[in-house]
């Protein structure tokens, strides 16, 4: 049995303390599966600080942020001049206060998008993706030192395949390189399957391993737990359906253990993470078997095999609801960050502005709090990670209006759109008690 649970302005406190702190008895009994109706907030949340970054003429996008020696932020991005097809790699470093420190762009030939920034100790890595005149794609690494000086680049070649689409790296966690996931195939018929690269230090392939069960097959997302690592995406089976799907991979990439998770019409999922010693946290959406608009998807696994321990569904009326990262405190609480956007062929209006929704659950997924940052027009996150203090550092774009004023002789101000970089350091993640972990947290 599904529960479904109302929360105006996103906000649930944890389920058996308001009965806890009454003296009266709790229920520890835990939810398997649970489904939120969230409203859209009136009122965004706290921000430590928040910046963005760009030009009239310009779109701009940050897609990843990592935090250097001095517990500045350092994010990374493109950038695009108005009516140009020629995109360059942004670099920006950021203070405590959201000041630009400095900041570097370099152009780089046939350059799609970036997806990732590494800190490596002569200073990042980005990783991005470069497309030639036939729409194959290839993993582009750019090298950059501590100021954002480009220092070398290499594109990563893939002998036999058509196109090789980048969706992850992180640093390996012995010795140097960086493991990068990718996905070989055609993207103009979109079918993939996940390929898992060890690279060097310079970006040179050191071998492969390639996963092919389904029909197609995706890996988005990687993260390290130990000596493993953990990866989450999506896998097509036989009749079509796309269900979320993780594996558990060794340090050599081969395979400890693989599941899916078929979910309505279509699920897919983003990233997972150490939740607790046994147990998993990994986010993604689903698309209900009814239609309607796409939920938030948020579940626990066990770390022996991907048996289901608990998942949550996220809704908001009449917007889209997608779960792309999630961040883990060494408290064991857990924040997920929600991109909530209106469907792609609605118009726009003041009351479906896109926003992001920060979850605070802990490892029973019991919803503590809702946190939302907006900015102007719309704002779609990429990214989150967590900075010095503990802040939660989300890096993406903001959809902008500059107001043109008039010439001489011309009758009215005209209004004109266009993407700016935003970065934003949330509130850090809080701590709550549940009554409920005293006990055995996974009573039947």
């Amino acid at each position: 049995m599904i529960a479904r649970f109302f929360l105006k302005f996103g906000i649930l406190f944890a389920l058996a303390a308001p009965a806890a702190a009454a003296g009266l008895p709790r229920d520890c009994t835990l939810q398997r599966e649970l489904i939120f109706d969230m409203m859209k907030a009136e009122y965004g949340a706290y921000n430590v600080w928040d910046a963005t970054h760009g030009e009239m003429n310009t779109d701009e996008r940050f897609a990843s942020s990592v935090v250097v020696e001095s517990g500045n932020a350092v994010a990374a991005g493109e950038v695009m001049a108005f009516g140009k097809p020629e995109k360059s790699v942004l670099l920006a470093e950021f203070d405590n206060r959201g000041r630009v420190v400095w900041e570097a762009a370099h152009p780089v030939k046939n350059l799609s998008y970036v997806k990732k920034l590494l800190l490596v100790p002569e200073g990042f890595v980005v990783l991005g993706a470069v497309m030639d005149k036939n729409s194959r794609a290839a993993p582009w690494l750019g090298f950059f030192d501590k100021t954002g000086k480009l220092t070398g680049q290499k594109t990563v070649a893939a002998p036999g395949v058509s196109s090789l689409v980048p969706d992850d790296m992180i640093a390996q966690t012995k010795g140097t390189g960086f493991i990068l996931s990718a996905s070989a195939g055609d993207e103009k018929k979109e079918l993939f399957h996940a390929v898992i690269y060890h690279l060097d230090a310079k970006g040179a392939v050191k071998d492969s391993h390639g996963y092919q069960p389904g029909l197609d097959n995706r890996i988005l997302g990687l993260n390290p737990v130990g000596d493993h690592y953990i990866g989450a995406g999506y896998l097509r089976g036989e009749d079509g359906r796309i269900g979320g799907w993780l594996l558990m991979l060794n340090g050599d990439g081969s395979l400890v253990w693989q599941q899916q998770y078929p979910r309505g019409r279509m699920a897919k999922l983003s990233k997972a993470a150490s939740l607790k010693k046994d147990l998993f946290i990994a986010v993604g959406e689903t698309e209900p078997l009814s239609g309607g608009n796409n939920a938030g998807w948020v579940m626990a696994v066990d770390v022996n095999g991907g048996a289901l321990q608990w998942q949550r569904y996220y809704t908001t009326p009449g917007m889209d609801q997608s779960a792309r990262d999630v961040l883990v405190n060494m408290e064991g609480m857990a924040s997920v960050m929600m991109q909530v956007s209106k469907p792609p062929n609605d118009e726009r209006t003041e009351d479906n502005n896109d926003f992001v929704r920060l979850l605070t659950v802990n490892e029973r997924g019991v919803l503590f709090l809702s946190d939302e940052y907006f900015n102007a027009q719309g704002a779609e996150a990429s990214q989150m990670i967590g900075g010095r203090a503990g802040e939660r550092i989300i890096t993406g774009r903001t959809d902008m209006v500059y107001k043109i004023e008039p010439k001489p002789g011309e009758p009215v101000e005209t209004l004109k759109h266009g993407w700016d970089a935003w970065i934003v350091a949330g509130a850090p993640m809080e701590s709550f008690s549940d009554p409920c972990l005293s006990v055995n947290a996974f009573s039947p």
